[in-house]
Formats: structure tokens, sequence, C-alpha cells
């Protein structure tokens, strides 16, 4: 199993790439709260270092043991936060998650993949089950009342809340 999903190495299939995408959020986070370059981990080449190592490593140099499900919920904290500061600050929602008209509508014109497009059905539930992942509404993509307080963010939610941007 690579990337959370049994066979990554499909890159038109649309199933597995939710999965694939919130472990790639985890791990850049985790590397960038580490100061580790992400080229030295799975997020360049499934050879190199992963979250179980970078605990280690974080528990080696703190002296704090710490879990990979302990950085796993610490660096989806933090995607919750930059997601809430985005809404705070912008009106983005579901409709800018989607691809562009064009993606949907014109084949890639060249190349080894010449002919294929994006299916908006298929991107579509793609999209519900990655908000399913992350706890967020899948009509809005707004973070839940309960994902929230589930992170110890109870006041992020009410903030979204006031402005109307809670899922």
């Amino acid at each position: 199993m690579i990337y959370g999903v049994n066979n990554p190495n499909k890159p038109l299939e649309y199933e597995g790439k939710a999965i694939m995408t919130r472990y790639m959020e985890v791990l850049h986070r985790v590397n960038n709260c580490l100061g580790v370059c992400h080229i030295n981990t799975t997020w360049w080449d499934v050879d190199q270092i992963d979250l179980p190592q970078l605990a280690e490593l974080y528990s080696a140099a703190t002296g704090i043991e710490t879990t990979v499900d302990e950085l796993r919920k610490i660096a989806v904290r933090q995607l919750n936060l930059e997601k809430a500061f985005n809404l705070r600050h912008t009106d983005l929602s579901r409709k800018d998650d989607l691809p562009s008209e064009r993606d949907l509508r014109e084949p890639i014109p060249g190349g080894k993949l010449a002919g294929w497009k994006m299916d908006k059905k298929r991107y579509g539930r793609m999209l519900d089950e990655y908000y399913e992942l992350h706890g967020w509404d899948k009509q809005t993509g707004f973070p839940k009342q309960k994902t929230l307080d589930n992170l110890n963010l109870g006041y992020v939610a009410e903030d979204l809340r006031k402005i109307g941007k809670l899922g």
C-alpha cells in the first residue's frame, strides 16, 4: 500500500485519489513543521522516509514520544485552520474546488494521454469522498462543527458560524 492506496499507479482513475490527496496533505504539513525537505520523504520517492520514521525522528529529537496518529492530527488541525482562514477572508466554496470548464470540455490534445478529459460526475464523487475524509460539508466544502470540535477548534467553528460558513 502506497499513500494509503493499494495501487496508486493509475493516473487516469479517480478511485483512491481523495485518499492519496489527504495523505499528501498530511505528509506535506508534517514535513514543513519538522523542517524536512520533501525530496527526502515519500512525498518525492516511495522508498524514502515516511510518517512512521518522521514520528521517530520527532520523538528522538524532542524526547516527547509521538505517534503517527498524533502527527496526523496536528497536520489535519493545521489544514482546518488554513481552510478556516481562507473562508474567513474569501468567498471560496465547493465551486472553487472544481476543474475549469475547459478541463471538463476539452480532451488532452497530444502525447500519451491524448483524447482523455476529466469527467465531471466522477470528479464530483471524488470531491465528495475528499470532503467526507476531511469532515467537511459536501455541498459547500465548509468544515463541520463536529470536525472542528474533535480538533479542539470550537472557537474556529463559532467564528465560521458567525459568518455563515460552518458546514
